[in-house]
Order: C-alpha cells, then sequence, then structure tokens
C-alpha cells in the first residue's frame, strides 16, 4: 500500500483481517483497539496501520498517533477506571442531560470500592536525574518553565516521561524521555 494511507485504506486493511485475521509479526494491542466507525468492532491498531502502509517499522503508540490524526477513534483502556467502560459511560452520559440528572436524584453519594492489579515499572532513577538535570527546569513539550517548585526541595516540577512507553517496550533511556509540565504529559498520554 503507501506510506499515509487514505481512509478507505484503513477501512479496507479492517475488512482484510475480517477476512484473514491478524498477519503474522503484529500482536494484538495490550492497551489500544481501533474501533470502526460504523460497526465498532475493535481491531489492533498496529495491524491495521501495518497492513495500510505496508510498514512494520512503529509501535502501538505511533499507530494510534497516526490513525487518530486520520479521525479514527482509538480507545485507550488504560483510561478506564475499573474495566467497565468507566470513560465510554461519561460520554455517554453527557449526551442525555435529563436523564443524567434524574439518575442523579438517586444515586449513592458513597463511591464503591473495588481492588485493582496493575504492572508497574522499576524505573532507573538516573535517567530521571539526568532528563531533569537537562531539561534546566523548562518543559520540553512546551518550552515554558516548571509552572511550581516541589515543596520538598524546591526544584522545579517537571515529570519524567517515556516517548515510547515501558508498556510498549520502550528503553529507560534519557535517550527515550521527555521533562513535561503536568499539562504536557497528560496530553502526551491522552491528548
Amino acid at each position: 500500500m503507501k506510506g499515509n494511507p487514505s481512509k478507505q485504506d484503513i477501512l479496507d486493511a479492517m475488512k482484510q483481517i475480517d477476512l484473514h485475521g491478524i498477519p503474522d509479526g503484529f500482536d494484538k494491542s495490550r492497551w489500544y483497539y481501533l474501533v470502526h466507525p460504523i460497526t465498532q468492532k475493535t481491531y489492533p491498531p498496529k495491524a491495521v496501520w501495518g497492513i495500510a502502509t505496508g510498514r512494520k517499522d512503529f509501535n502501538a503508540q505511533s499507530a494510534k498517533r497516526w490513525l487518530e490524526a486520520k479521525s479514527f477513534f482509538v480507545h485507550d483502556i488504560r483510561l478506564e477506571q475499573d474495566g467497565t467502560g468507566f470513560q465510554t459511560q461519561v460520554a455517554t452520559a453527557l449526551q442525555d442531560h435529563e436523564k443524567r440528572r434524574a439518575r442523579l436524584k438517586t444515586a449513592s453519594p458513597q463511591a464503591e470500592a473495588f481492588q485493582k492489579i496493575t504492572t508497574g515499572y522499576k524505573r532507573n532513577p538516573d535517567v530521571v536525574a539526568e532528563r531533569l538535570y537537562l531539561a534546566k527546569g523548562i518543559c520540553e513539550g512546551c518550552q515554558t518553565p516548571a509552572p511550581f517548585k516541589r515543596k520538598k526541595n524546591g526544584t522545579p516540577y517537571l515529570e519524567v516521561h517515556h516517548v515510547i512507553f515501558l508498556t510498549d517496550s520502550g528503553e529507560d533511556t534519557v535517550e527515550n524521555t521527555r521533562a513535561l509540565c503536568p499539562n504536557c504529559h497528560r496530553q502526551a498520554h491522552h491528548g
């Protein structure tokens, strides 16, 4: 196919997965699901982008970003609070003000507790320290000074972000990190 696929190329790639399955070399994504705009069926975004472009030299996060630039919706399950589709429920609740108000009148004021198991990564503190040192208190996203200083030690508050997520096999290296203000960090994950 081509390096800059059209929307039709992407839809055709989804159809190809329906007919032949996910091609060798493409695994299902742990976090991202491309949602078909009509059928709402989900597909692994890396496989769809790979079929549409004929490439394999990218990660799932990049595929997500490129598909979203083409106006496709790629769901990130990490945004779910409890695995039940919380963000989808919020989007649905926003659509009908009257029904939402009626439900709120009878809703319990106490949030229900649940347990959640997650995988964490032991990060190299030298990588974080070096990235913060290199940033010199300036956000590497918006190029503005850190929004505030840490109460504990008075250093500029920036968050160290992995460009390729550790969950996507990104390396814990200085080269794969950026020091970002909280707004830019949030945008990097959810923007």
